[in-house]
């Protein structure tokens, strides 16, 4: 896979408005926020605004095609909750799932699945809160659209 970087600023004017700019930045060496502390401090002293987020990201360059499928619009997504240590609850959201991800019924969440197993396993390993707490539970799954409007009646 390739990538590139790019760097992310978040800054919050006096009125509580607020704008985020992303940066390119050389590929080799790969920015951390260490190298790029130059640059930030640069930012912050020529704005008004008060930096409130800096992060680093790399960017896949080579994410290859869209599949098709039955749920293949961004719009349809697996909308997924887990309990963290500290008893809050996280919510991951998978945008055009794979039906492989889902039971028969095609709207559960199937953490048995060979591809949901892969998800609860994923963010079991590595995903927290804001705060910092792991993620320790699965809770549920469910297919969602997004936007949708729900119609009552005949």
């Amino acid at each position: 896979m390739a990538y590139r970087r790019k760097l992310v600023m978040k800054w919050k004017d006096v009125n509580n408005g607020t704008t985020t700019k992303t940066f390119h930045t050389a590929d080799n060496p790969a920015p951390t926020l260490g190298t790029a502390t130059g640059f930030v401090t640069a930012m912050q002293n020529a704005s008004y605004g008060a930096t409130i987020y800096v992060e680093t990201v790399e960017v896949r360059t080579d994410s290859g095609t869209p599949a098709t499928g039955p749920y293949q619009t961004v719009r349809d997504y697996a909308h997924l909750q887990f309990r963290c240590a500290n008893a809050n609850v996280i919510t991951i959201n998978i945008p055009a799932p794979r039906s492989g991800c889902f039971l028969a019924d095609t709207k559960t969440f199937d953490p048995a699945s060979t591809l949901g197993a892969a998800v609860v396993s994923a963010v079991l390993a590595g995903i927290t809160d804001a705060s910092g707490s792991p993620a320790t539970t699965f809770i549920s799954g469910k297919r969602l659209k997004a936007n949708q409007i729900v119609q009552f009646g005949g």
